[in-house]
């Protein structure tokens, strides 16, 4: 419990996480000894600080926290004692007590939700702001209760980096020279013609994978991902197969930075394909609309994901289809199709953007874990293989129930890169989504349905425009991204170009306000 709640690093000292990280045997069992008088004296956090490097550090693993506690307990020689851990949503303070019966209350405030914390991030922001951030977010007019509504008319009718001469690090043979100019961080998608990122597409996956290995037959491949390249609308600015591939693209230089040591052979497969398919079929307009239009889409899919819902479905009707003579995996038994399907629909379910803060969250608990590893280890580089031996030796950290989190946080990584990347081509992705966003307001006012306020510039309109990357880059993409350096640091560049970028849109905006005053 102590150990796998991210919430307590909400307001636990850091140095306690090193301790907790540095700290082997029952060498603290003095320090331990002290914690029922920090306890009396209301000292919460070393008390619980204390209790944990005792739970954390024990070579006996407990099966519950109150096993644990006992025998914390009884170090203490306090056999008769009993440890109160709970919560109460009525006060905002921690604390500690101890009754007559030797009862020591550990009293807990009530937890920083994730809802507290958004409203907390959207406080002094413009409506505008505020609307877009909470887009992102599960029940997000929960977190807007008390701010303006949304407008209302009445009813009218990539580049990727990988070093040159660099071998595949997966499970392929060394990339051909011309493919090593798709995994360059300059390299400008948009510039190429969507019919031929179809060839790079089946050349990259036959590359970086054992295709007979794997039971996938390249001719069907081929056909399927033709498929998935037509049935993407190009007339989409953004949501087009050209972003499709970009996604594909920064997931596999994800993998090549260590992503891979969370991955299977067939998973690793399965979250390229589910990249390519991520938005197939996507209408232009985002699942907002799709609800409050009721369309044909949100009633199938009962509001929930909806285009993410449709995306995994049109993936899977083009290779099943006898029709389509696509089915690449028809040569794979039952388990591992079963295997292949389950994370394709998971990691194309997570590019839904309300669930984006809930992986921010998540990512964060494997993110403090690697951190302390590369600490203990004196290696700040330290690659994912080695801290993930480190945190299962040291740590008795299982990485078994964060690889699916880790494959679906790399997909999503890649489907909101565009801030990393080199400004010029960040730049043209985002004129390209704030054109959709436009065009999905004009198109709810034209219908008389709600808009949101973010939505309705142009991307022409430079201030606006520029206000909004800053706040996309800000509260979503830069939060996101840092995490996930955490746990693959050879992509700490990204980071730093996304600084600079963010730096770029702040003169940009300054420049607009500076020529509007005068």
């Amino acid at each position: 419990w102590l150990k796998n709640d991210f919430e307590f690093k909400a307001w636990w000292p850091s140095s306690a996480w090193s301790l907790m990280a540095g700290a082997m045997g029952e060498s603290y069992l003095a320090d331990v000894t002290a914690a029922q008088s920090f306890a009396r004296e209301q000292r919460l956090e070393e008390f619980l600080e204390s209790l944990a490097v005792f739970l954390l550090t024990h070579p006996k693993k407990f099966a519950s926290l109150e096993e644990g506690t006992a025998a914390w307990l009884r170090g203490l020689g306090k056999d008769g004692t009993n440890l109160s851990v709970h919560s109460d949503d009525t006060t905002d303070a921690a604390s500690v007590a101890s009754n007559e019966d030797d009862v020591v209350t550990v009293q807990l405030g009530p937890r920083r939700s994730l809802q507290r914390r958004m409203t907390a991030a959207i406080q002094g922001q413009s409506q505008s702001m505020q609307h877009f951030i909470t887009q992102w977010v599960e029940d997000g007019d929960a977190i807007l209760e008390g701010a303006p509504k949304l407008q209302h008319l009445g009813r009218t009718k990539m580049s990727l980096a990988m070093p040159a001469g660099r071998s595949s690090v997966l499970v392929g043979r060394p990339l051909a020279h011309d493919t090593q100019a798709l995994l360059e961080w300059d390299f400008d998608v948009l510039a190429q013609d969507s019919r031929q990122l179809v060839g790079y597409t089946v050349q990259l996956l036959d590359e970086y994978n054992d295709l007979a290995a794997l039971k996938v037959d390249a001719g069907p491949l081929r056909t399927w991902v033709k498929l998935i390249q037509e049935n993407y609308h190009e007339t989409n600015a953004y949501h087009n197969f050209n972003h499709a591939f970009n996604v594909m693209a920064v997931v596999l230089i994800m993998l090549s930075e260590g992503g891979v040591d969370f991955c299977t052979e067939r998973s690793q497969f399965s979250i390229l394909i589910g990249a390519l398919a991520h938005d197939v079929g996507h209408p232009g307009f985002n699942n907002d609309y799709l609800v409050k239009s009721r369309h044909p889409l949100a009633v199938r899919y009962n509001d929930q994901s909806v285009l993410e819902a449709m995306h995994a479905s049109v993936a899977f009707e083009l290779l099943l289809s006898p029709k389509t003579r696509a089915n690449f995996v028809a040569g794979m038994d039952r388990e591992e199709f079963d295997d292949f399907r389950k994370t394709v629909i998971m990691v194309i379910l997570a590019t839904d953007m309300k669930v984006h803060f809930e992986l921010v969250d998540k990512i964060q608990a494997v993110a403090e874990a690697m951190n302390r590893a590369r600490e203990q280890m004196g290696e700040p580089d330290a690659s994912v293989a080695r801290c993930m031996s480190t945190c299962e030796l040291l740590m008795d950290r299982d990485f078994s129930a964060d690889r699916a989190l880790v494959l679906k946080s790399m997909v999503h990584a890649g489907d909101v890169s565009n801030p990393v990347l080199p400004m010029h081509l960040a730049k043209s992705w985002a004129y390209r989504v704030v054109t959709e966003f436009h065009a999905q307001a004009e198109q709810e006012k034209s219908e008389g349905l709600p808009f949101a306020p973010f939505m309705e510039p142009h991307p022409d309109q430079t201030l606006p425009f520029a206000k909004l990357q800053i706040g996309f880059i800000s509260h979503v993409v830069k939060p996101y991204w840092v995490e996930i350096v955490r746990i693959l640091p050879g992509l700490r560049d990204r980071v730093e170009q996304l600084e600079t970028n963010l730096k770029a849109w702040e003169a940009i905006v300054a420049e607009e306000v500076a020529s509007s005053s005068e």
